[in-house]
């Protein structure tokens, strides 16, 4: 008898680790949604269902976004602008910084070129603009090369180099920055 009881509970547990095996390996098929996401449900015939939102589920205040508290912004920096016109055949240049904006700053070298005894298309050939950063003249004897660069130095350095390759007494005749600025 106690053989018997043993063997009776072995296949009484025998049959529930059977059914709970299969009720496992079938569960990927009992999804509410049927392969949907949380909230979406399947709409038309297989194999190509379509997700659709479930009535109700989200309604409009979920879709409304929530006010963030305003984060604290750094430093603001405004860009500015210099230019450069050079008149290479007549000996003149202009010059402009610390101006809002490139044509701003292109516009008023031309405008300083020309003023000063420079040729209009001349000084549009010699022209040279840069945003947040340095720029340079430098003249020699049959050479004049203008140049930009993150400081004086740098622009002047470059520009005399250039201008030492191709010509002698090479001097700068102008260096100023056009630097950002904080709003």
């Amino acid at each position: 008898m106690l053989l018997n009881v043993t063997i009776g509970s072995i296949a009484r547990n025998v049959v529930l680790c059977g059914s709970l095996l299969a009720g496992l390996s079938w569960s990927w098929m009992a999804r509410a949604e049927q392969g949907c996401p949380d909230g979406l449900i399947p709409v038309g015939q297989a194999p190509g269902p379509i997700c659709v939102p479930m009535q109700g589920y989200g309604g409009p205040q979920a879709s409304r976004p929530v006010a963030q508290p305003r984060q604290p912004r750094g430093p603001q920096w405004s860009y500015r602008y210099g230019a450069i016109a050079a008149d290479y055949a007549h000996g003149k240049f202009g010059t402009a910084s610390n101006m809002s904006s490139d044509r701003k700053a292109v516009s008023a070298a031309l405008a300083q070129c020309r003023a000063k005894g420079g040729i209009a298309e001349e000084c549009k050939k010699g022209l040279h603009s840069w945003a947040n950063g340095c720029g340079a003249v430098v003249w020699g004897d049959q050479y004049a090369v203008t140049r930009s660069a993150a400081s004086e130095e740098e622009a002047s350095q470059a520009a005399l180099q250039e201008c030492g390759q191709n010509t002698a007494d090479c001097r700068v005749y102008y260096s100023g920055c056009s630097l950002p600025v904080m709003k």
